[in-house]
């Protein structure tokens, strides 16, 4: 029986680059044991989508 298993690769601090490096890394060694394997990228903070934040009139700054 084929199970599906999914790894993450999350980081507030590492950029953008350093977790698509790390991803690809991981995903090379995995094909080199065998594995299938396919890289996606979920959409930003797909709970804030069309979320407007705006600041009160008077707000200092």
């Amino acid at each position: 029986m084929d199970r599906t298993r999914s790894v993450f690769v999350t980081g507030g601090v590492v950029s953008s680059l350093d977790k698509g490096v790390t991803a690809a890394s991981i995903a090379l060694l995995l094909r080199q044991r065998g594995c299938n394997v396919a890289l996606r990228k979920p959409a930003p903070h797909p709970l804030f989508a069309g979320f407007v934040a705006a600041a009160s009139q008077g707000a200092g700054g």
